[in-house]
């Protein structure tokens, strides 16, 4: 996942959540420093059976979560979820617009289609607010034709990774 060739992924869901901190002086519960942050959903289909590659990465950056134990075989799940014991810091390119974000979970799920395993990740980013964050709608839920008479599917970008500094 934060390894130098990226995966190929699709932003399935983008939504607004307003962060509130308590404010005692306030008397209100509210505070000045409330805030709205985007929350992204970024999905990657694993149908190569290369699932431990992408969670290798991960499991380098979040050593206490032990997340590539779940891929051990034989797997007993048909989806795993990763709620993050603190969220890690990324630089994130989607398709060569890159903006901060933190990743704040994992959900994992395993089908099968055409008899062939694959694994899909749904990735929980949430980030700032920027006014640039408009193109990113022009993403969400975006289908392409493949072949022709059949039905288009989500579209699929370059998304790179990299921890911030």
């Amino acid at each position: 996942m934060l390894s130098a060739n990226g995966f190929e992924g699709m932003l399935t869901k983008i939504s607004t959540k307003r962060i509130q901190e308590k404010s005692f002086a306030a008397g209100d519960g509210r505070d000045a420093n409330d805030s709205v942050v985007l929350r992204l959903n970024v999905r990657h289909v694993d149908a190569t059976n290369t699932a431990h590659r992408f969670v290798e990465s991960l499991q380098k950056e979040l050593n206490a979560l032990n997340v590539k134990s779940a891929f051990a075989l034989p797997i007993s799940w048909k989806s795993v979820a990763f709620e993050f014991p603190a969220p890690l810091a990324l630089v994130v390119d989607f398709d060569g617009n890159e903006f901060d974000a933190q990743l704040l979970g994992m959900k994992v799920r395993q089908i099968v289609r055409q008899e062939t395993l694959q694994f899909v990740f749904d990735l929980d980013f949430q980030k700032e607010v920027q006014p640039e964050d408009a193109v990113l709608y022009e993403y969400l839920n975006k289908r392409e034709v493949v072949e022709e008479g059949k039905k288009p599917v989500l579209a699929s970008y370059a998304v790179q990774l990299s921890v911030a500094k």
